[in-house]
């Protein structure tokens, strides 16, 4: 559906997203692997000290691919530090999730996005804590996926806190908000940890 701004100029949310995904992901291309794991490692500092990160002991972690911020090694340490996670799988039009041991249960699998070899069924209310990914968010809270809506689906049913890991580069000016996205209530970048706008709003 195509919107008016405040200046009348004629905004059509779906190109506005096509276009934020393509630009940050040309900078995802862009920036070398031995910069995206240092980040990395910086924001999973951030993570496994958030008050919402040590309280929860079942937490859903995306399972990250080549390009996004690593979860890999905040999976491991999160399992040394007792907490049992969760990751989604990708089934149909829908994401199924499960619990998983070890990273080493993981393999490419839909999209090439490591998914469990064996599923060990958990159901949405297992989840406590919920580390969600993105191509690129606002500081209101807006995600803008990859277009596939699996997760979109999935959040709807969570009643958990939800946070996104992103790299600074990925934070923008505005995303369009549509009645089927779902906020997150936090952010963390290398730099900082952004509590959004939304937070305590829904």
């Amino acid at each position: 559906m195509t919107k008016k701004s405040g200046k009348g100029i004629e905004v059509n949310p779906p190109e506005i997203k096509g276009l934020i995904r393509k630009t940050v992901a040309q900078t995802l291309r862009v920036a070398g692997r031995r910069e995206r794991e240092e980040k990395s490692r910086a924001i999973t500092k951030k993570l496994l000290s958030l008050p919402e990160f040590l309280s929860s002991s079942s937490i859903l972690f995306y399972a990250s691919k080549e390009g996004e911020v690593d979860t890999l090694n905040a999976i491991s340490k999160s399992m040394k530090m007792g907490k049992r996670v969760i990751v989604p799988v990708v089934k149909g039009d829908r994401l199924l999730l499960s619990y998983i041991s070890s990273t080493k249960d993981l393999s490419p699998g839909t999209y090439h996005i490591p998914e469990p070899k064996k599923l060990m069924p958990a159901k949405p209310k297992d989840v406590e804590l919920a580390i969600v990914p993105g191509i690129a968010f606002d500081k209101t809270g807006n995600r803008l996926g990859r277009g596939y809506a699996y997760f979109d689906k999935l959040l709807k049913v969570l009643h958990a806190p939800k946070i996104a890991l992103a790299f600074d580069f990925q934070i923008v000016g505005s995303i369009p908000s549509e009645k089927h996205d779902i906020p997150v209530d936090k952010i963390i970048t290398e730099n900082e940890v952004i509590t959004t706008s939304r937070t305590g709003k829904r």
